[in-house]
């Protein structure tokens, strides 16, 4: 990790040697770019690697050795969304703020942790509002997506979820976007289709077996449509990729139900 951080501190001082003077010679560009593509990698480590830390400490970890970084986009986005995740919403709107003028590509990003300070302060209204102007200024970015999602969700706005989560899987047809739309199928009393983007979902990514979100919905649609016995299987194999699966209260009833647990 340190040799990292000194490459980037290195990179950094090249940068300010160079100078407006220089900006756009091809050397200087080279340049920028190097120092442009240590610091997305960096950001990208410090913000996957869960064995560094809480995201809490993961956020410090990043803004304390990449200073340098200020004002690139991945950075200061990547720094953001730590905060946030970490539930320190001052901080991560002062960060998003400041990245705000030299955020390019990444300005979508930055407004969406913006939401998401929101939603977490409980100002879900709000956030809603500033959902909904992202969307519209930018269609094409796929999380805000989720997080309309998420707000029609919690708000038991069943069939606009549905709507957040078809669109979702239009631009990012991931496992956990099919999961999503699970969700919403089984509020709207779709079983198969429910089966349908669960199957989906495990067939695109086998290890979203151990995750309970989508994959509920998927058992008690099974339950309801009497096919027990391929509940019981989904079950199982989720048991056995979970050891945390008791967790989750509806997994448990599902569990008694099937038999399963006590």
């Amino acid at each position: 990790m340190y040799m990292i951080f000194n490459r980037i501190a290195k990179s950094h001082f090249l940068f300010l040697l160079l100078g407006a003077s220089v900006t756009g010679t091809s050397d200087a560009k080279t340049s920028i770019e190097k120092i442009t593509a240590e610091c997305r990698s960096f950001a990208s480590q410090i913000s996957t690697d869960k064995t560094l830390g809480s995201a809490s400490v993961r956020a410090n970890l990043l803004q304390k050795h990449s200073s340098q970084c200020k004002g690139i986009g991945t950075y200061d986005s990547s720094l953001a969304a730590l905060f946030q995740q970490a539930g320190l919403y001052d901080e991560a709107d002062r960060v998003a703020y400041a990245g705000m003028p030299t955020a390019n590509e990444f300005r979508p990003n930055l407004l969406n942790v913006l939401a998401l300070n929101q939603l977490g302060r409980g100002n879900v209204d709000k956030a809603y509002q500033m959902g909904l102007e992202i969307a519209r200024q930018f269609p094409k970015y796929a999380p805000i997506y989720g997080l309309l999602g998420q707000i029609d969700s919690k708000l038991n706005r069943w069939d606009r979820a549905h709507q957040d989560a078809k669109k979702l899987i239009e631009l990012d047809p991931s496992a956990l976007s099919f999961m999503a739309l699970a969700t919403t199928l089984y509020q709207l009393k779709r079983y198969p289709e429910v089966l349908d983007a669960v199957n989906y979902a495990l067939k695109i990514e086998p290890q979203r077996i151990g995750n309970a979100s989508g994959l509920t919905e998927g058992i008690y649609a099974l339950i309801l449509l009497n096919r027990r016995e391929e509940a019981t299987h989904l079950l199982t194999r989720h048991i056995n990729a979970n050891p945390n699966w008791r967790a989750s209260v509806p997994m448990i009833k599902a569990a008694q139900e099937l038999g399963l647990a006590q």
